[in-house]
C-alpha cells in the first residue's frame, strides 16, 4: 500500500484532540482524494468502505479502479488501513504547456487563432530545438526588444558588410511573424518559440530586391546552417534556369524554400517568380473569414495559404512612429503570409529533426483545411495552414 502525499498531513489532523473536535460547531473539514482499489475488491466492498468513511464518490475512472472522493478528513486514515486500497493520493494540480501567451498585442495577431497556434504549441512549441531561418529581405532590426537573443549574425549583400540593420522595416516584421519571443509581456509573439533568423539583407529600404543577392544569399544561408528560408519577395515572369538551379541545389541540401506569392490579383494576376519555381513553396494570403486576401496573386505557384491582413509585428523602432505601439505595426500582403508557412516548417523541423524538406512541406499541405473548390485550387493551393494537423 503506498500512502504518498498524506502521511505527514494526517499526524496533524490526528493529533486534534477529541475534546475539541467536539466542542467545535464550525462545518466539518471536507478533502479530497484519489483512492485506488486492487482489481480484487468488488463494487459492493468499495461502497462499503465509501459509506463508512462518510465520502461521496465525485468521479471514477474504472480502468484503473480509481474513485475520486470527498471525505471528511479525520476519516481519511480508513481509506490507508483498509487492505484493499492500492494507493490513496491527494488530486494532483496540472498546468498547460502553451495556451495564451502574456504578450500583451497578442489580442490583435488573429492570424495565431486561424492556425491554431495556440493548441499546437502544446505539441510543439520549438523551444527545445533551435532551427534556424533565413530571411532575405530588407534586413532585421536585430536590437528590438521582441528579438532579443533570436537574431544571429547574417550579410549585407547590399554593402557587402555584416551590418544588416533594417532601414525600411519589412524584414524585422517578417521576422517578428516567424520568431518573436513569446510570454516576455512584451509586444508580440511569434510563431516559433526556438527559432534563430539568420538576417540575409538583400533589399534596399526602398523595398527593391537585387535578384543576384538573393541567389546568392539564399545558397550562403545554406551554409550557414539554414534549416528554412523566407523569401517574402518576388517578381513577374517565369523561373529562370538559373533561378531554378539555385532552388534545387537549396532543397537537395536539405534546407526547405518559403516564398510569398505575389500581391497582383488586382494588377492583371501576372505569374510570380520565384514562386513558381520547383522546389519552393509558394504562400498566398487569407483573410479573417478564411477568404483569399482581394489582393493575394493566384496560379498553380500557390500551394498552401496563410493569414496575410492587418499582421501586427515588430517593426524597427523609427519605423513605427504612426503606430500607436512604438516598435510594432500592422502590415499585409502574401509578404507576411509566408512567415507564417516558415514558422510553421520550423516547428514541425524541431518536432520531427531528421525530416527531409519534401517530407515536411507535402506535411504542412496534406494537414491544411481545404478552402475554396474541393481540393487544390488556384486560390488556396492545398488549403490554409493548420499548425495542430501539421504537428500531429
Amino acid at each position: 500500500m503506498r500512502r504518498g502525499l498524506l502521511g505527514g498531513v494526517l499526524v496533524a489532523l490526528l493529533l486534534v484532540p477529541q475534546t475539541v473536535v467536539a466542542s467545535t460547531v464550525a462545518p466539518v473539514e471536507r478533502v479530497t482524494l484519489l483512492v485506488m482499489f486492487d482489481e480484487s475488491v468488488g463494487t459492493a466492498a468499495r461502497t462499503a468502505l465509501h459509506a463508512r468513511a462518510g465520502a461521496v464518490v465525485t468521479g471514477s475512472i474504472p480502468e484503473v479502479a480509481t474513485d475520486r472522493v470527498s471525505v471528511p478528513a479525520l476519516n481519511v486514515s480508513l481509506y490507508e488501513h483498509f487492505v484493499g486500497v492500492h494507493a490513496v493520493e491527494f488530486p494532483r494540480a496540472y498546468r498547460v504547456f502553451g495556451g495564451t501567451p502574456n504578450d500583451p498585442l497578442v489580442g490583435m495577431q488573429w492570424g495565431l487563432n486561424k492556425v491554431d497556434a495556440f493548441r499546437a504549441w502544446h505539441l510543439e512549441s520549438g523551444k527545445k530545438k533551435d532551427v534556424s531561418v533565413a530571411v532575405l529581405d530588407t534586413g532585421v532590426d536585430a536590437t528590438h526588444v521582441d528579438l532579443e537573443g533570436r537574431v544571429v549574425d547574417g550579410f549585407d549583400y547590399l554593402e557587402l558588410d555584416d551590418d544588416t540593420y533594417d532601414d525600411n522595416g519589412h524584414g524585422t516584421h517578417v521576422a517578428g511573424i516567424i520568431a518573436a519571443n513569446v510570454n516576455n509581456r512584451t509586444g508580440v509573439a511569434g510563431l516559433s518559440q526556438g527559432a534563430s533568423i539568420i538576417p540575409m539583407k538583400v533589399c534596399e529600404s526602398s523595398g527593391i530586391c537585387n535578384g543576384f543577392a538573393i541567389l546568392a544569399a539564399a545558397i550562403d544561408s545554406v551554409q550557414r546552417g539554414a534549416e528554412v528560408i523566407n523569401m517574402s519577395l518576388g517578381g513577374e515572369g517565369e523561373c529562370g534556369g538559373v533561378e531554378q538551379a539555385v532552388f534545387d541545389w537549396v532543397r537537395d541540401q536539405g534546407t526547405l524554400t518559403v516564398i510569398s506569392a505575389g500581391n497582383e490579383a488586382e494588377h492583371g494576376n501576372p505569374r510570380i517568380t520565384p514562386a513558381n519555381c520547383d522546389n519552393t513553396l509558394g504562400v498566398g494570403a487569407t483573410d479573417q473569414k478564411n477568404r483569399k486576401a482581394v489582393f493575394s496573386s493566384y496560379g498553380d505557384f500557390v500551394d498552401i495559404a496563410a493569414p496575410g491582413v492587418e499582421i501586427w509585428s515588430t517593426v524597427p523602432p523609427l519605423v513605427s512612429i504612426t503606430s500607436l505601439y512604438i516598435g510594432y505595426a500592422p502590415y499585409q500582403g502574401t509578404s507576411m503570409a509566408a512567415p507564417f508557412v516558415a514558422g510553421a516548417a520550423a516547428l514541425v523541423k524541431a518536432r520531427h529533426p531528421n525530416w527531409s524538406p519534401d517530407r515536411i512541406e507535402k506535411k504542412l499541405m496534406a494537414t491544411a483545411t481545404d478552402a475554396g473548390p474541393r481540393g487544390r485550387d488556384d486560390l488556396f493551393g492545398a488549403g490554409i495552414l493548420n499548425l495542430v494537423r501539421a504537428l500531429r
